[in-house]
């Protein structure tokens, strides 16, 4: 049992700026102490469907969509009104021949040695609109991002700026006496030839050339490895016959049932007739005797109709909702829930009918 206690309150629903972003909201109630930019307020306002359902609470502050947009907003501002202006003088075969580029800086000023420096656009919002004062500048020549490869202190022998290759030692260039090939093989200490005051204890090694793996990294990689193969890849069934709400929901089921059979599923089962038709059902296909499809099917047509072949939750229907397969797959035999609500100032205890659904 859940039991909470709260202050008289009712619930209500609110959401940030950026997570209104596509929704349109008839009745929308703004909080803008907390928006820093003009673009927050944007977002904000522009969720409101009418001018009647928008309300400010707390005020806010104008200097934020009246201080003016930075140099570089209005910059972006402005090659936009110009390429829109490309894009309309092209589609109706009227653009200059000269105007053309690979890029959007190539573009526009391909367009303003046309037109000139000066030349501005007549239907050029006058927030945005450019004078000798405030130039459009557009820079003569663009870099590109030519690539190049910088030079290193240490560069190889072909002088292309990268670092020489390292030398790998081998068995044969590390071993200078004849009989350190059979120290290498037994493990055991060999005197240098050259130098008889100095040992060396040579192991035994597979491979020279691979690096060396921790016990703890090893391990880690097996279990991994052994994940992997015991997984198996989701099942699922073809569609047929509007079976969206099925195939949705059974998925879920099958691959949780494949996962652990002895889970919550069973108890399901003991609660409800048509769950535990459907675990049957998944029973003979695991078996080898049936296919996903037909434990759909099967258990949809058990669901059309009950023992008396009266008609049931609606599945008559050709389509069906995946919330209405989930109320009647999910209802069980006894109550899983009890809302009770205390109302302190009155004195006044609600109890609502227990619930048998666990949707």
């Amino acid at each position: 049992m859940i039991c909470r206690e709260q202050i008289d309150v009712l619930p209500n629903f609110a959401m940030t700026d950026y997570a209104s972003q596509g929704r349109t909201r008839p009745n929308n109630v703004l909080d803008l102490t907390g928006c820093s930019s003009h673009l927050s307020y944007y977002t904000c306002f522009s969720r409101s469907s009418t001018v009647s359902g928008t309300v400010v609470i707390k005020g806010f502050n104008p200097g934020i969509v009246q201080g003016g947009a930075s140099g570089w907003l209005r910059q972006e501002f402005r090659e936009l009104e110009v390429l829109d202006e490309i894009t309309r003088l092209k589609g109706c075969g009227t653009l200059h021949a000269g105007v053309q580029g690979d890029t959007r800086i190539t573009l526009l000023r391909s367009y303003q040695d046309w037109k000139g420096g000066d030349y501005v656009l007549d239907n050029v919002p006058a927030a945005i609109h450019w004078n000798e004062s405030d130039p459009f500048h557009i820079p003569l020549n663009p870099n590109n991002g030519e690539w190049k490869i910088i030079q290193t202190k240490k560069s190889g022998p072909a002088g292309d700026g990268l670092p020489a290759p390292k030398r790998a030692k081998t068995l044969d260039s590390s071993l200078q006496n004849p009989g350190a090939l059979y120290g290498v093989l037994k493990g055991i200490e060999v005197p240098d030839a050259q130098n008889s005051h100095q040992k060396r204890k040579l192991i035994e090694v597979e491979h020279t050339c691979e690096p060396s793996v921790s016990k703890k990294t090893k391990r880690q990689d097996e279990n991994i490895q052994d994940h992997h193969s015991r997984a198996e890849e989701p099942q699922g069934m073809i569609w047929n016959n509007n079976s969206c709400a099925f195939d949705a929901f059974f998925t879920v089921l099958i691959n949780v049932w494949k996962e652990t059979p002895h889970s919550t599923l069973e108890f399901m089962t003991r609660r409800n007739t048509y769950f535990a038709f459907l675990i049957d059902s998944f029973k003979k296909v695991q078996e080898g005797t049936q296919t996903w499809e037909w434990a759909r099917d099967h258990t949809r047509s058990y669901l059309t109709s009950n023992a008396t072949g009266r008609r049931v939750f609606g599945f008559h229907r050709t389509r069906v909702a995946v919330t209405e397969l989930m109320e009647a797959m999910l209802t069980l035999s006894s109550p899983v829930m009890y809302t009770t609500w205390t109302f302190h100032q009155c004195n006044t205890i609600v109890q609502q009918q227990p619930s048998n659904s666990l949707v």
